[in-house]
Order: structure tokens, then sequence, then C-alpha cells
């Protein structure tokens, strides 16, 4: 609610009614890389499951034990992971698909 400004929680519901990805799913078709927090209060865990399960474009996706949001103890290591996936994507290097759970530090 406080990302949207927000206050009302039948406002946020109304707007937050919009937001789904049910139609995209199916319609992305480049390699997709997703990383996130195991505790993320803003994409819990179980959606981020749910987005993997329902695409069909290659796809990995990362999720740190431990970490929240910012990806705070884990943030260089995420950016390099990022930028090394995205140099390998336009080489042309073929990728690992799948789901991958990164212990904590």
């Amino acid at each position: 609610m406080f990302m949207a400004g927000i206050e009302d929680d039948d406002a946020f519901d109304a707007h937050a009614a919009h937001m789904g990805l049910d139609d995209v799913y199916t319609v992305l078709k480049c390699p997709f890389l997703f990383v996130t927090g195991k505790y993320d209060q803003l994409c819990p865990v179980r959606n981020v499951r749910r987005l993997y399960e329902r695409m069909t474009a290659p796809r990995q996706f990362y999720v740190y034990d431990g970490e929240f949001n910012p990806m705070g103890k884990v943030a260089g290591e995420v950016y390099d992971l990022a930028s090394d996936w995205v140099q390998d994507r336009l080489a042309g290097r073929p990728m690992k698909q799948g789901w991958f759970e990164v212990p904590a530090p």
C-alpha cells in the first residue's frame, strides 16, 4: 500500500485487482531471470513460485535464504549474477533453467 501511495484498504484492494500477470505468462518468450529474497515482503516467494510454474519462457529463478527485498548482505553477489547472466544471454551461451535456492551465507 505504501509503494502505491494508497492508505485505504478497500481502495488498495481495488487497485491491486488490476495488477495481475495472468495474461502475460504465456506471452513472454525471451529468457527471464528472477532474483528474490526468501523473506521479501513486496513479492512473497509463494507468488514467485506461481509465476515460475506458469511461465513457458526459458527461466532461472534464484531465491536467497535469509534475505528480504533489498537483498542486503548479498546485493553485490546478485548484481554480479545479473550482469553475468545478461552477458551470457547476449553471447548466446546456453542457460540452465530452473528454480535455485541459495543458502544463507
